[in-house]
Parts: C-alpha cells; structure tokens; sequence
C-alpha cells in the first residue's frame, strides 16, 4: 500500500470536500457582496466589490411601476488574506486505517 497521493488526487478531494463541507457554512455569505473572477491574485492586493448603500423606500400597493428606485450602489475595497494550514497523514496513521477524506473533513470544520 502507497503512503503517497497523487497531487492531482489532492487537490480534486480537497475541493469536493470543501464544497460538501462549507457550502452550508458558508451559504450566508450569499448576501453579501461578492466579486469572482479567474484573474490570479496576491496576498495583501485590494479588489473593489460593489456595496448596496442605499435603496429606494418599499412601495405598499403602488398604482404604477414607472419607477426605477433610488439605489445607491458604490465600491468598497477589500485586502485578501492568505491561509495556510498544514496537515498530513503520517505512515503509521495510513497503517491505522485513517483516510485522507477523514483528515480534510476534520480541517474544515
């Protein structure tokens, strides 16, 4: 028995686990503002995200829909982070019957 993984094989079970893991965790942050894009980006770079600073005032029972509202939307800056947490699986924890899938789990919780 192998005490390697293939780095392909990581990275594809670490994003499955991820998601199945923080996708409920995570699900508020839908309300926020976001902004994704497959531009590469460096730790400590700013990004601008669009933010919702004012709205227009909830009609009850309008007679029209000519309207477009008031909304205000603006940019804000945000600064990225990188994290960085280390684990692994050590020989005798392969031997034990510890699994990779087990490990990462355990990490995003």
């Amino acid at each position: 028995m192998s005490n390697t993984y293939d780095a392909a094989l990581l990275v594809d079970t670490i994003s499955e686990r991820s998601q199945t893991i923080l996708g409920s965790a995570l699900a508020p942050l839908a309300a926020f503002s976001t902004n994704f894009s497959d531009e590469v980006k460096q730790p400590k770079d700013t990004i601008q995200v669009p933010l919702v600073t004012a709205t227009a005032a909830v009609q009850t029972n309008p007679t029209s829909f000519n309207g477009i509202g008031g909304t205000t939307v603006g940019a804000a800056e945000v600064a990225l982070a990188h994290k960085y947490l280390p684990f692994g699986l050590s020989y005798a924890d392969l031997q034990n019957g510890r699994r990779l899938e087990q490990l990462i789990d355990i990490q995003l919780k």
